[in-house]
Formats: C-alpha cells, sequence, structure tokens
C-alpha cells in the first residue's frame, strides 16, 4: 500500500517535471523497513545472542530455585527436630537466623551509639 503511494508520487514528479527526473534514468523511491536498516546483516548474530542471553538466564532461575529448595529442606529438618522435641513450629515466625532485629533493638542500639559518639565529641572539645 505505502510503495504503490509512492511510485504514484514519483510518477506525478516525473509528469510535472521531465527534466529533473528523467524515466530514462531510472530514478526512483523505495520504501524500506526502518528495522531492517537498522539491523542489516546482523540480525542471525542478534537473534543468536538473544538465544544464548535466555540461556543464561534459565540457567540463573535453575540456580535460584536449587538454593530455595536447598533451604527449604533445612527448615524441613529443622521443623522435624521441633515435632521430636515437641515444640510447636513458628510457622508466622521464621527461624532466628532468618529473622531481622526488631526496630526496638536497632533504636535502642542507636541511641547508645549516638550517646557514646556525643559524649566523646562533647569532652574532646
Amino acid at each position: 500500500m505505502a510503495q504503490q503511494r509512492i511510485d504514484a508520487l514519483v510518477e506525478r514528479l516525473r509528469k510535472e517535471f521531465p527534466s529533473d527526473y528523467p524515466a530514462a534514468t531510472g530514478w526512483a523511491l523505495r520504501r524500506d523497513s526502518a528495522a531492517d536498516d537498522l539491523v542489516g546483516d546482523v540480525r542471525p548474530a542478534l537473534l543468536t545472542l538473544l538465544g544464548a542471553v535466555g540461556f543464561v538466564l534459565l540457567i540463573a532461575c535453575a540456580n535460584v530455585a536449587n538454593l530455595l529448595l536447598a533451604r527449604s529442606s533445612a527448615r524441613q529438618r529443622e521443623m522435624a527436630i521441633r515435632r521430636a522435641l515437641r515444640r510447636r513450629p513458628r510457622a508466622h515466625r521464621p527461624p532466628v537466623a532468618d529473622r531481622k532485629r526488631p526496630a526496638r533493638e536497632r533504636r535502642r542500639r542507636a541511641r547508645s551509639i549516638h550517646a557514646r559518639c556525643g559524649a566523646s565529641t562533647a569532652s574532646s572539645t
């Protein structure tokens, strides 16, 4: 459709300006895709690169899944030990190793550090 409109424009230009656009020279306009112009001859290399990146991403996802599975199996062992000791597993709280410090404790430590630093700078001046 677009190429037909361009061809019609070329014919009109040839009729209006025959000295500028002679038919014998073979002058013509051609519609090219911007993607073909941009990619050109490196299309196979880009597709190969895309495949390689996809493969690396697949390997990374498999590694993350493996790590999560290993962590889960370690947690299963911990839960089995707790059940053997007749303790209820804490489903709502992760084990101590996975927990972050509560905010209250972080604030308390920050205040004590600030108090120490403030006292040391006040005494040094």
